[in-house]
């Protein structure tokens, strides 16, 4: 691993996936962890969660297959599922996966249908929403908001 962040910049390897097709990341409150979410073209969403001086480790989350696009985030005020991917499939499908490391992990699809170019996603402690935003290849930018 590289240099913890109070000492300078630095740079390291998480890991080496064959069939990359998209990476995000979050950083989870609760632990302090910081988490990496890779999609893979076979459809598998690989955590890679780390730490500077804890270490690091890996977890197979879920299978969306023909997945194009991931996002994911942390949401603070969930004791049971505070980590999301947010994950959009060939077949215009939006996959969420809620995660926790004492709850497991559980996988809903969401509307509205695709195809996305992008997508993107978000907690909101003001409302308690979950935000879902999705870039169409239309052009057009929706925002699907939720409770979960």
């Amino acid at each position: 691993m590289a240099n913890h962040p109070d000492f300078g910049n630095g740079k390291a390897l998480l890991g080496t996936f064959d069939g990359l097709v998209d990476v995000c990341a979050f950083f989870s409150a609760d632990d302090q962890y910081r988490h990496a979410i890779v999609a893979a073209r076979d459809g598998t969403l690989t955590e890679f969660f780390y730490h500077p001086t804890l270490g690091h480790g890996t977890a197979s989350l879920a299978v969306v297959n023909g997945v194009t696009r991931a996002a994911a985030y942390y949401v603070a005020d969930d004791k049971r599922f505070n980590r999301r991917v947010l994950a959009s499939a060939a077949d215009g499908r939006l996959h969420e996966v809620k995660f926790n490391p004492t709850s497991g992990v559980l996988r809903s699809v969401l509307t509205p249908r695709g195809p996305f170019v992008d997508v993107g996603g978000f907690y909101s402690g003001d409302d308690t929403f979950r935000h879902a935003i999705v870039a169409t290849v239309s052009g057009n930018v929706q925002e699907l908001f939720y409770h979960s």
